[in-house]
């Protein structure tokens, strides 16, 4: 009987190690789940910290996100508008250099703005001119280089001014520009004439028409005066000074021709001369005007008033003809006590085939 109980006790005794094996080995199975967990937690940390860096690493990109230049007019453009200025912008940077080239030699200035953002031109593009935008952002390591070209006009103005360049004038006599086409935008005209002196006095405009401005002061200029004329139209590659001086009183006139020297004009287009006083002795006056033309054509002088005298030939021009205007209107009295002023030779070339239109106006 006792080797049962004794049997029966080692069974339960057997059975109550079990049983605290067993909650041994269920108290070991949190710690290893915790000890799991931990790990799981680590790795979950590291996934974590892995995916900080990374957004780390993406906020230091958006600080150095590569600036971005834009240039106005666009990239490539091949017939840009030239009556706006040139800009220049950047995104996610700040300009460092900007520089605007064409293909003439001319460049043009600008001004940045506060932010260092955007760069803006003092004053337009010219005309049938190709530019380079050379520009840098701060940091970067090459300059955005980009290029256009603005469009030719359809069609064109000039304005023929007196007195002569470098000549001697009354102290009586205005500056006058007379254009070769209406002008209707007057106040952008005249704002692109500038008339000074020196000594300084105040010179104030007159508009007379839609094709003439004079300019003078409100009295006399005083003798011995230098004045000078400044244009510098819209689209023009640079200003145009010319500078006269005055004299003591007297009268003269001069001679105001289209086209323009060196220019080229369509083949049916006359020379014309238009005088800044109505001539009385009309036979002294053309006797001191030639036009001459090669290959050689004969040319004849129309008298249309007073003012004006044309010379062509009979028909047109042959197509490429160089032509040259002769004034020899110095010291000419054209009218009673008044006399030329000019001395001088320009030339013309008449267009390379005759369906080739003129640039200079059309006069009825």
């Amino acid at each position: 009987m006792g080797v049962p109980q004794i049997s029966n006790r080692s069974g339960q005794q057997a059975r109550s190690w079990s049983r605290r094996g067993l909650l041994a080995a269920l108290g070991a199975a949190p710690a290893t789940a915790a000890l799991a967990g931990c790990g799981s937690s680590a790795d979950a940390s590291a996934s974590a910290g892995g995916t900080g860096t990374g957004a780390s690493s993406s906020a230091r990109g958006a600080t150095t996100k590569k600036a971005t230049i834009a240039v106005t007019p666009a990239a490539g453009t091949k017939k840009a508008g030239f009556t706006s200025p040139v800009e220049v912008t950047v995104t996610d940077g700040t300009l460092a250099s900007v520089q605007v080239t064409g293909n003439d030699g001319s460049t043009l200035a600008g001004t940045l703005d506060s932010a260092r953002t955007k760069w803006t031109s003092v004053r337009n593009p010219c005309s049938g001119t190709k530019y380079t935008v050379t520009a840098k952002a701060e940091g970067a390591a090459e300059a955005s280089v980009t290029t256009f070209t603005t469009r030719s006009p359809g069609a064109t103005f000039a304005g023929c001014f007196t007195p002569e360049a470098d000549s001697t004038s009354g102290v009586g006599m205005p500056v006058s520009v007379n254009f070769t086409h209406a002008v209707t935008d007057r106040a952008a005209v005249q704002k692109a004439i500038t008339v000074t002196a020196e000594p300084a006095v105040e010179v104030v405009g007159h508009r007379y028409s839609a094709t003439r401005l004079d300019f003078r002061p409100r009295t006399y200029w005083a003798p011995g005066t230098k004045y000078t004329v400044t244009a510098n139209a819209e689209g023009a590659a640079e200003a145009s000074v010319t500078t006269f001086t005055t004299r003591s009183p007297g009268a003269t006139f001069a001679g105001c021709f289209t086209p323009e020297a060196d220019s080229t004009s369509g083949v049916g287009m006359p020379v014309s001369v238009n005088f800044t006083h109505a001539v009385t002795d009309r036979a002294a006056v053309q006797k001191a005007i030639t036009v001459t033309a090669e290959p050689a054509v004969e040319v004849v002088g129309h008298r249309f008033s007073a003012t004006r005298l044309d010379f062509r030939p009979r028909t047109c021009w042959a197509p490429g003809t160089k032509i040259t205007l002769s004034l020899r209107l110095k010291d000419v009295e054209g009218a009673d006590g008044v006399f030329g002023i000019q001395h001088k030779d320009v030339g013309f070339t008449s267009a390379a085939s005759r369906s080739a239109r003129s640039t200079s106006p059309r006069r009825r």
